[in-house]
């Protein structure tokens, strides 16, 4: 299959790729499928990073304005300082990208929300993962509910207290090397 170079990128003929330019408005390429994503290797054989990835600048504006803006709002309504990041494993995100994968999810909607009275992380900020479905009626996602999936009962586990998505380590107070904002 012939090979064509450019712009840096190396794409192989007969398939084709919309992107979008701020700078030159939409053009289209050749592009390689792999997978179930269609990316450009770079003429270096190197994967592109993803169109999502915002860089080093961009993360640390947006949590110093977290710092100075809401943390200290919220930090102070409950009396303690409230969470500034939640940690993930590897392990509990490849769960949840298996589960979405058995629910045919389409995304996933992080919700906020807060710690109950009588929660170890009392009052604090916490994220809620939800997967979603396409809606077809508005064409946008609905949210997936597992106690209404056939198998929930199932694959519950006898006298579980209710949870979500939730079980990362917020900081405060499970802070590693995190500097203050």
């Amino acid at each position: 299959m012939p090979v064509f170079q450019g712009n840096g990128a190396v794409f192989r003929a007969g398939q084709l790729m919309l992107l979008e330019s701020l700078f030159c408005g939409c053009i289209i390429v050749p592009v390689l499928k792999t997978n179930k994503f269609n990316f450009m290797l770079k003429q270096n054989g190197a994967r592109p990073l993803p169109f999502f990835f915002v860089g080093k600048t961009l993360t640390n504006e947006r949590i110093l304005r977290f710092a100075q803006t809401k943390h200290p709002v919220l930090s102070e309504k409950i009396s303690k300082p409230d969470t500034r990041s939640i940690w993930y494993t590897k392990e509990h995100i490849t769960f949840l990208l298996e589960e979405m994968e058995k629910a045919n999810a389409d995304g996933l909607r992080i919700y906020f929300g807060a710690y109950g009275e009588k929660d170890t992380y009392s009052g604090q900020l916490c994220l809620l993962m939800v997967m979603t479905k396409p809606d077809e009626l508005t064409g946008g996602h609905s949210d997936i509910t597992l106690e209404d999936q056939p198998d929930f009962q199932l694959r519950s586990v006898e006298g579980s207290t209710p949870r979500d998505f939730n079980v990362g380590s917020p900081c405060p107070p499970m802070c590693d090397d995190i500097k203050e904002g």
